[in-house]
């Protein structure tokens, strides 16, 4: 029955509404924070966050660099705009703050002797510095550390700690998922970088020679350039490789593919087109000079074996004998099968 009195609050009710406002002003952080693609960004945001749950308190985070064992510096507030590591840190055996927190995975107290260094030149003696922490494969990684202290060398309190490692955590998640698109994004480089390599020579291959082409070609049409396209094929590897072998023959294109990137320019283009075929874009005049130079040094390979290796050259210029890179390699296809019938 009600007496119509109204009911007193008592401080542990206080206490626990001021947590929960707290944790679902964390929670809206966080889902902001989720659709913000820029790490920094978002770390940014949420030392601002830090900022006035701590009574403007400074903040800065400092994030650990995959494999390298060091802690760079990452976004501040309250520190003049700095980072709180100016020089990557090293992780193992420093007694700062910063590197026992992410060596020992825990919470650091300050003062002691293990004030930051950025922290001790604005005169910050008293904080705490926490390890931002992820579980990854059934194990706990730290990925950077988070410093919050106040300016006024106040010890921060329990409250405070709590909302300290909380916001730790946010920043450990964020740093995570950088991390985690940081290496997609590198895993994708490099099969990108594979799909256009031969794997037998470690030149181009035909894919990345009919991207590049394309844009060479059109290229020295629009600007009324000059552009040569040498091909240059290997005599007789058909019977040869079926004499001596699958090995031998790779072994001939190794030798070929390396004679012909050593007698191009820093500015040619060198790719396997086919299996005995290769192609060089040239750009400027010079389209016979490296058709020579490449064919000279095929002819100083020692032999594979009982194979001499020689090669046959052909040159095509942009526009004169095509307008396309297919046209410029089909001329100078032809210029090398019109040579070897002139000779029976």
């Amino acid at each position: 029955m009600s007496t119509g009195r109204p009911v007193e609050s008592t401080p542990g009710d206080l206490a626990r509404a001021v947590r929960g406002a707290e944790a679902r002003l964390l929670a809206t952080l966080a889902e902001v924070l989720a659709t913000t693609d820029e790490a920094d960004a978002a770390l940014e945001r949420l030392l601002e966050l830090a900022a006035g749950l701590l009574d403007g308190a400074v903040a800065a985070i400092a994030v650990a660099e995959p494999d390298s064992g060091v802690l760079v510096g990452g976004p501040s507030r309250g520190f003049d705009g700095r980072p709180i590591v100016d020089e990557p840190l090293a992780v193992a055996g420093s007694t700062d703050a910063l590197a026992i927190a992410a060596r020992e995975s825990r919470v650091v107290a300050i003062p002691s002797a293990h004030v930051s260094p950025a922290a001790a030149r604005l005169g910050i003696g008293t904080g705490l510095v926490l390890p931002l922490v992820v579980r990854r494969d059934a194990a706990d990684l730290t990925v950077g550390a988070l410093l919050v202290a106040h300016a006024d060398g106040r010890v921060p309190t329990d409250d405070e700690t709590r909302l300290a490692a909380a916001i730790a955590a946010i920043a450990a998640a964020i740093v995570e998922r950088s991390l985690l698109t940081d290496a997609a994004r590198a895993r994708a480089e490099w099969r990108e970088r594979l799909a256009q390599v031969d794997p037998l020579t470690g030149l181009a291959n035909r894919r990345a020679l009919e991207r590049i082409g394309e844009l060479e070609v059109a290229r020295a049409i629009r600007q009324e350039t000059a552009l040569a396209v040498v091909v240059v094929d290997v005599d007789g590897f058909d019977a040869q490789a079926a004499a001596a072998g699958r090995q031998a023959a790779d072994a001939v294109l190794r030798e070929v593919a390396v004679a012909v990137a050593e007698g191009v320019r820093l500015v040619d283009t060198v790719a396997r087109l086919g299996p005995a075929e290769f192609v060089v874009l040239a750009p400027g005049s010079g389209g016979e000079t490296v058709a020579r130079r490449i064919a000279g040094a095929v002819a100083t390979l020692a032999p594979v074996g009982d194979w001499k290796v020689r090669v046959s050259t052909g040159v095509a210029h942009v526009p004169g004998d095509g307008t396309t890179l297919r046209d410029l390699v089909d001329a100078a296809t032809r210029t090398i099968e019109a040579a070897r019938a002139a000779a029976g």
